[in-house]
This record gives C-alpha cells, structure tokens and sequence, in this order.
C-alpha cells in the first residue's frame, strides 16, 4: 500500500467499513487523503462532512486560538475568519503519511497569498483519529500565532469570540 506522499504502513487486516467493523489502516489514510483534496478544492462542506458530529478539533499553543473546540466552530473560523483572506489558491497538502490503526498521523504545509500582501506559509504535523470512516479527533500542531497573527488578529470580528458564541 502505498500513498501519494510515498509513506507507507499498513499494520491492520483489511475489513469492511460497515458501522462497528473496524476499517484498515489503508482506508483510514484514504479519509485523510480526502480531507486534503476537500480542503484544496476549497470543498468545506465536503471536508466537514468527514467528521463525526461530535468530533473535536485540538489545537496545541498559547494563543487565544489555542485549545480542543468543536469542529462546528473551527468550521466557521476556517470559513468566515480564513478563507475570505485568500488572494489566490491555498497551495496545502501533505509531505509525509503514516498510520496505525484508527491513528493516522500527517506532516504537510500550507502557503498562501493573503489580502492586503500579505503571506501565509505554515508547516503542521497532526494526528487524525477515524472511526468507522470518520474523523473523531484531529489535533493539529502548528504555528498558532502566525495563523492568529494572520487570520484573527485585533479587530478581527471573529477573533474574540469563543466556541459558545459561534456554535451557538
């Protein structure tokens, strides 16, 4: 098994992935594969429509974008904090792949023009938990000033409020 980045590891049996059944490693990475192709069509309905209803995205640091929120408000922040700052394409996508289990973990990047001259060129590396075909947990190490800095600095409608006030 082999994936676009080159990385490969299948540890698991392969099964079906019927509720209950437990999936392969080979299918879990195939999920994290159609969260980068979602997220680089610019496809959000998509993307978010590969978590789990009560699935969690963490996001390890000290700022103020710090923490583990619901995914329905890292939705909104992506959507209306994050990409209406985009001057051109958001070139992202993975570098290197690998998984075990319901684990897959993820190096990529992601560099983009912003509004105003801006640029924005991060490196990540996150773990994706997948159960039964879908995300249930995603922490996401990266810089999260630069990405506050960016996108939800001062003055920023959406940069004071908190999970409650966005989900709500």
């Amino acid at each position: 098994m082999s994936t676009r980045s080159g990385c490969s590891r299948n540890n698991a049996t392969q099964s079906g992935n019927n509720k209950g059944e437990k999936m392969s490693t080979a299918d879990n990475k195939k999920v994290v594969e159609k969260f980068f192709d979602l997220g680089l069509a610019g496809d959000f309905e998509g993307l978010f429509n590969l978590f789990t209803p009560d699935a969690t995205w963490q996001l390890p640091g000290t700022t103020a974008w710090s923490g583990e929120h619901p995914v329905p408000y890292v939705r909104r922040i992506i959507e209306q904090g994050m990409a209406p700052k985009f001057a051109g394409p958001n070139v992202w996508g993975p570098t290197r792949m690998i998984g075990e289990g319901d684990v897959v973990a993820v190096e990529y990047y992601s560099d983009i023009d912003i509004v105003g001259g801006k640029r924005y060129s991060n490196r990540y590396s996150a773990w994706f938990e997948i159960q039964d075909g879908k995300i249930v947990k995603l922490v996401e190490y990266m810089d999260t000033k630069l990405f506050y800095d960016i996108f939800l600095s001062e003055g920023d409608v959406l940069a004071g409020d908190s999970p409650e006030q966005l989900t709500g």
